[in-house]
């Protein structure tokens, strides 16, 4: 217990430093908003309030869209409106893919800056990607810039912390609210009140993430992290991606670990993210003895170098809505075991394209036993594997999703 609360603490620690020198390195608002002066105000404008530049999929579309808008000679314009302290982030992947990156996370009356920004770019649309702020806006740029369109794209689950996506207010100022899946819009509508649902339930449509459908012939894999780790280009490699917090649940990974390396010496566990979980991580694999076969990579945002290495990813979260990385794994052949949370089954049909683990008492037992299923009989893995990469042809292709993003901006 005492480990656990020096290594939370060594977190906080490490999000006020992280949090102070982007108040340091980062120009001010100011600065910021006189190089948008320069723009063309005639050309059309998408201003997206986001919050931060972290490592994730709702980024990873948002990142994906931006750029492509980019490219059909649209302005966009993103603004990061909070500060989560965690090390890995994409934000030179977004400064890329959008026209000009705004930068208010160590801020003050964000509110006013952001709506000082519109005042001067004038934008045809704006878009709410799970800011708060963003949010707390909406009913005030109605009011201010009734011309404004505003959507809002909902990757999450409504719970309580985040329940003002579902509030009356976002419901009536929002003229478009787009779900990433079909149980994230049932979700919505059950958290909406008796007024919003009778009002506003027509607003609500649905845009499946997608990812990009790799052609295994075409790539070379060089086993880059297996030979850095020190893993036997025949050994069994489990991967686990996702944020190390609470509800990705990245402790359960080295349960299974320390339970199946007794019996198995050619199976590694490979965990690979960021977050505040981390240090506790690295202390209980060398605290379990497993750090042989269980091993930390948290330097790097390249999922598709580390996919290719794995033989199977899992993922044991507790909460989850619509995993990206699953439909990412699926589409360069690697079959997933997840835990049946949130709604995974539009992507798993269980035993069909990937496993299904109920989150009750037998969550490691069935984890285990279906990774052994996948290592020890080659037939049922090359199956999982051909109909993972149907279904992601047939149903998440990335391109499919942008054009229906593109349709509701170009009209």
């Amino acid at each position: 217990m005492l480990i656990d609360f020096i290594l939370k603490m060594i977190n906080h620690l490490g999000f006020f430093i992280k949090r102070a020198f982007l108040i340091y390195k980062y120009p001010s608002f100011e600065k910021q908003l006189n190089r948008l002066k320069i723009f063309n105000t005639s050309k059309k404008t998408i201003v997206f309030i986001d919050t931060d530049c972290i490592v994730g999929g709702s980024q990873k579309i948002t990142s994906q869209l931006g750029k492509s808008l980019k490219n059909l000679n649209i302005r966009t314009i993103y603004i990061a409106t909070e500060f989560f302290g965690i090390s890995k982030d994409w934000k030179n992947k977004i400064l890329n893919s959008f026209s000009i990156f705004i930068d208010i996370r160590a801020s003050f009356n964000k509110e006013k800056k952001i709506l000082k920004l519109l005042n001067t770019v004038h934008p045809q649309y704006v878009v709410i990607i799970n800011s708060k702020i963003g949010y707390k806006l909406a009913p005030i740029i109605k009011n201010l810039y009734p011309k404004i369109i505003i959507y809002d794209i909902i990757h999450a689950s409504i719970n309580i912390d985040n329940d003002f996506i579902s509030a009356d207010e976002s419901a009536q100022n929002i003229d478009i609210r787009i779900t990433v899946c079909k149980g994230l819009k049932k979700n919505l509508l059950e958290n909406y009140s008796s007024y919003s649902k009778n009002n506003f339930q027509n607003k609500i449509i649905t845009i499946t993430n997608g990812t990009q459908i790799n052609n295994l012939n075409d790539t070379t894999t060089n086993l880059n992290f297996r030979n850095k780790l020190g893993i036997n280009q025949k050994d069994f490699v489990v991967l686990f991606i996702g944020i190390f917090s609470e509800h990705k649940n990245p402790m359960s990974v080295l349960k299974i670990s320390e339970k199946i390396i007794k019996d198995y010496n050619d199976i590694h566990f490979i965990l690979f993210g960021n977050g505040p979980l981390k240090n506790l991580i690295k202390y209980n694999i060398y605290k379990r003895g497993i750090s042989n076969n269980t091993h930390v990579i948290d330097n790097s945002n390249d999922i598709y170098s580390v996919l290719y290495d794995a033989d199977v990813l899992i993922l044991p979260s507790v909460v989850e809505s619509f995993g990206l990385v699953i439909i990412e794994a699926m589409s360069v052949g690697i079959p997933t075991i997840v835990s049946n949370v949130g709604y995974q089954s539009e992507i798993i049909d269980n035993g069909i394209n990937g496993f299904l683990i109920n989150p009750d008492n037998n969550l490691l037992h069935n984890y285990i036993k279906n990774i052994l299923l996948l290592k020890n009989n080659k037939n049922i893995y090359k199956k999982i594997k051909i109909n993972g990469l149907k279904k992601v042809k047939n149903k998440f292709d990335i391109n499919s999703t942008l054009n229906k993003y593109h349709e509701l901006f170009i009209k």
